[in-house]
């Protein structure tokens, strides 16, 4: 990496980490799930609890930069359709959140290309602050970021990716 970082003269500026977090929401109490966790405290055993409830899988991709900068996240959702527009009609809700979908609520390809075209396209506030330099993008080995559209993307845009 502190090569990378001097080959390319890459300043904290420009230096940026995302990552994908997921969310169980509870739907209600209309069936009892098995949940399995293990327990860190007793060396990794497994436990099993019953929970009441539905759940459904929310996933936000968020990012940060090395400056403090905190990048545009996007929540997706599990659902087959939906309109964006409804979301703008919730109080409270920040315009700079942008909501996608998802057959499963999970990150995929398509929702991950979305988030880095949103937040590093060359019209994108790290592209401002960049000014024609080249930005680094540490993430992790997550399939939907590990593949020939996502790398293409970031090469196109003086962004050099690096998987943690």
């Amino acid at each position: 990496l502190e090569t990378i970082v001097n080959e390319y003269e890459i300043k904290p500026h420009n230096t940026y980490n995302i990552d994908e977090v997921g969310f169980l929401l509870g739907l209600g109490q209309s069936e009892r799930v098995l949940e399995v966790i293990r327990n860190p405290r007793e060396s990794g055993q497994l436990k099993y609890r019953v929970q009441n409830g539905t759940w459904e899988f929310v996933t936000v991709i968020e990012g940060v930069c090395a400056d403090g900068t905190i990048l545009n996240p996007t929540i997706i959702l599990k659902a087959e359709e939906f309109i964006a527009e409804w979301f703008k009609k919730v109080k409270g809700v920040p315009e700079d959140i942008l909501f996608g979908r998802s057959h499963n609520g999970w990150t995929d390809e398509k929702m991950a290309r979305k988030y880095l075209e949103r937040n590093f396209d060359s019209n994108s506030i790290t592209a401002q602050k960049a000014a024609g330099e080249y930005r680094l993008l540490l993430f992790d080995g997550h399939s939907s970021h590990v593949n020939i559209g996502f790398l293409e993307f970031c090469v196109s845009q003086k962004i050099i990716p690096y998987c943690l």
